[in-house]
């Protein structure tokens, strides 16, 4: 019978030669290739009442861990650019013990590739008490032309004006709690973009993905097409795609307002039972105040998608958009504000509040960013859920003793980049 670590020595051994190999590479056969990367630890610290469901199993704190390591590389022959960006994400603390998966997430979470045409993730290690996963997040190949580019591959698509949410984004949005947003989550896609005329743009976007649990049908691709149109300092997005079998046409505009900038966002999308349409009006404004540099949002959401209360059932769309992470909130009606101060070149503090306007629950999140060095980032915060019981930020009530969520953070996260 093997030793009861045999299976994690080969893996940590697996993953050494790996990273020794691609260094090796990258530094003598192919010197051209640029080759950056990030080390970032994450932590967060939740106070748990004693009435919480997890006060039992955990004490009064809820703490959870990750070590995150990106490797960035890059190489250009002709117009032809390549991206590859292996990913090993060590996972620890509270969350891995007990599954605790759900909630509003602060930070990325390592996920599998069930939702993309490639599996390119794997699961080294899996105990109780941590889990080391393995993911390529990007892997693509660009030509770029004067006018006109085509990218085939594992990359980041991002569409749509929202801050906070992101109706018009249907490719591995941020979550609108998520702090760091640095790097999103690639798809594996084809985008063709074009430049017609002075003043306009044509994309034409494919998303393949295998079937699964949530894509069960053979239409689990995307296909959406682009036209941006530009008048003067306004400009207008017009795109019909179909997403997972869903039809869906949307709608964006941007426009400077006496020194600030308007966005708004609609999409409507329909089955073969119902049509929902979601959108938002965001507007920023960024001022000089002294020495510090004060930008300042606000943003309002309709989530067509969602329900006017919790007692209601959650409709099956909701549900698969909420698995796919493509919504994150259940109720229809949503208003966030925000700052961000740059208090010096190297110290900046950030501010959010998301308000429910159903239920009146909401979310405030700070953050002070803490930049030491061009190669170095610190980062601590906040995050505090307010609301009655059983509201959407609010504690989950589960019966007279016994609660669940709605508990506040405390954050803290240190980035190395190389």
């Amino acid at each position: 019978m093997p030793p009861k670590h045999a299976g994690r020595r080969s893996a940590v051994k697996w993953l050494a030669s790996v990273v020794v190999s691609w260094l090796v590479f990258v530094t003598t056969a192919v010197p051209a290739i640029e080759a950056t990367g990030r080390l970032k630890w994450f932590s967060s610290t939740t106070k748990l009442p004693q009435a919480d469901v997890l006060e039992p199993l955990l004490g009064k704190l809820q703490t959870d861990l990750r070590v995150d390591l990106r490797v960035l590389l890059k190489h250009e022959i002709g117009p032809v650019r390549f991206e590859f960006d292996p990913t090993v994400t060590w996972s620890g603390g509270d969350a891995v013990q007990i599954l605790n998966l759900g909630g509003f997430p602060l930070e990325q979470r390592p996920g599998s590739d069930s939702l993309r045409f490639f599996d390119w993730s794997d699961e080294l290690i899996g105990t109780a008490d941590y889990r080391v996963i393995t993911r390529v997040d990007r892997l693509s190949a660009s030509l770029r032309q004067p006018n006109w580019s085509l990218q085939i591959g594992r990359q980041a698509v991002s569409w749509g004006n929202g801050i906070v949410f992101q109706p018009l984004d249907l490719f591995s949005p941020f979550a609108p709690t998520t702090i760091d947003r640095e790097f999103k989550p690639g798809v594996d896609s084809l985008l063709f973009e074009s430049l017609v005329g002075q003043t306009s743009e044509f994309q034409a976007l494919f998303i393949g993905r295998q079937e699964s649990d949530l894509a069960p049908t053979a239409q689990s691709h995307t296909v959406a097409l682009k036209w941006t149109q530009s008048i003067q300092e306004i400009a207008f997005d017009v795109l019909v795609a179909e997403h997972l079998g869903n039809e869906i046409v949307g709608f964006s505009m941007t426009a400077p307002v006496a020194g600030a900038l308007v966005r708004s966002d609609v999409a409507k999308s329909c089955d073969e039972f119902e049509c929902t349409t979601s959108g938002l009006v965001n507007v920023d404004y960024t001022i000089a105040i002294r020495q510090a540099l004060l930008y300042v949002f606000g943003e309002v959401y309709h989530n067509g998608f969602g329900v006017k209360d919790l007692s209601e059932e959650i409709p099956a769309r909701l549900t698969a958009s909420l698995a796919r992470g493509e919504v994150f909130t259940t109720m229809q009606n949503y208003a966030s504000v925000g700052t961000n101060i740059t208090w010096h070149p190297l110290w900046s503090q950030s501010f959010i509040v998301i308000r429910n306007i159903e239920d009146r629950s909401g979310l405030f999140q700070s953050a002070v960013t803490y930049d030491p060095s061009d190669v170095a980032r610190i980062q601590m915060g906040v995050s505090w859920p307010v609301g009655e019981d059983n509201t959407e930020f609010g504690t989950n009530r589960i019966d007279e003793e016994t609660t669940a969520g709605g508990n506040p953070s405390l954050f803290f996260s240190f980035s190395r980049y190389f």
